[in-house]
């Protein structure tokens, strides 16, 4: 037990290192308004631990989260809302900063329907919240709903990419 608590606490760290470092990398591009802020860092974490969430739910057995049960779908539900807030709050920042970062959260929700629409918002958004909210308890379909929310991950991280506009030198 004297080297798990270490190790526990390394692999804790190196974790949040991982959900944190797409958000980081991106916000330190100077030339793309739309990337160089601090909410792009949160925004990175809550899509892996939303997707992370999910992803346990569909994959630990139902035996094992029995007590957790009626605790699962508040978490579910916090995780997306707070998801879905801040994706809100980040888009107006962005439109409210003006510019290329301006363009670009235009672009995020009006030039990639099938990207954001249908896949950031609708698959990894409202698909586990429908899975929630009819309390399937495992299985199948709270497989479909993680891979849902894993598809609406790199569907919202790929429209950021995309999305991203240089400002004007000139």
């Amino acid at each position: 037990e004297g080297i798990q608590t270490p190790l526990l606490y390394m692999v804790a760290l190196v974790g949040l290192f991982i959900l944190l470092y797409p958000g980081l990398a991106m916000a330190a591009s100077a030339g793309v308004a739309f990337w160089t802020t601090p909410l792009l860092p949160i925004l990175s974490l809550l899509q892996g631990v939303a997707s992370g969430f999910f992803v346990v739910l569909a994959t630990v057995d139902s035996e094992a989260m029995a007590s957790l049960t009626s605790q699962l779908p508040q978490i579910g539900f916090g995780l997306i809302a707070a998801l879905a807030i801040f994706m809100i709050v980040y888009a107006v920042v962005m439109l409210r900063r003006g510019g290329a970062a301006a363009l670009s959260s235009t672009y995020l929700v009006r030039k990639n329907p099938l990207a954001f629409w249908a896949l950031s918002v609708g698959l990894g958004l409202a698909l586990p919240c429908i899975v929630l909210l009819a309390d399937i308890q495992w299985g199948l379909i709270v497989t479909i709903a993680a891979i849902g929310r894993l598809v609406g991950d790199v569907a919202f991280r790929y429209t950021i990419l995309k999305v991203g506009s240089f400002e004007s030198v000139i």
